[in-house]
């Protein structure tokens, strides 16, 4: 998990702040709208636990966005991403989420507001298919054993 990658909660702290923008957490759902000051950065990690992951920029150290895990009541793992804004328009949603697939070889679900295409993108070039698109949101499923 990310205590282990960024074991200093300053340090953390100044990469949630850092990630979670009002324009990055704009399609996430409403609790996670607006900015984020030292304190509510450490509310939020204080809320999670270790299946939050780090993505670091290997030139520079710097954070480059957040990888969400978390299993569901019905043992079904979900996947959530926010990448910094510094770092859009690079490939790196793309490469994170492949990265997570190909690590865990299981099926993975993820959700995306319908008012962001991108991201659905994102889910396709990783080989999540469609499997539901609700009021709002579509819900995607990527089954790399084929089960």
């Amino acid at each position: 998990g990310w205590r282990d990658q960024h074991p200093d909660l300053d340090g953390r702290v100044a990469d949630v702040m850092a990630i979670l923008t009002p324009a990055t957490t704009r399609h996430l759902p409403p609790d996670w709208y607006g900015a984020y000051d030292a304190a509510r950065a450490a509310r939020w990690i204080g809320e999670r636990d270790e299946s939050v992951l780090l993505a670091v920029e290997t030139a520079t150290g710097r954070a480059a966005g957040l990888v969400i895990l978390a299993e569901a009541d019905d043992g079904e793992l979900q996947l959530g991403y926010v990448v910094a804004e510094a770092f859009w328009g690079r490939g790196i949603a793309t490469e994170l989420v492949a990265g997570v697939v190909d690590a865990l070889d299981r099926p993975i679900n993820a959700g995306v507001s319908t008012d962001n295409p991108a991201s659905a993108r994102v889910l396709e070039r990783a080989g999540f298919v469609l499997a539901v698109n609700a009021q709002g949101a579509a819900h995607y499923r990527c089954d790399p054993g084929g089960s």
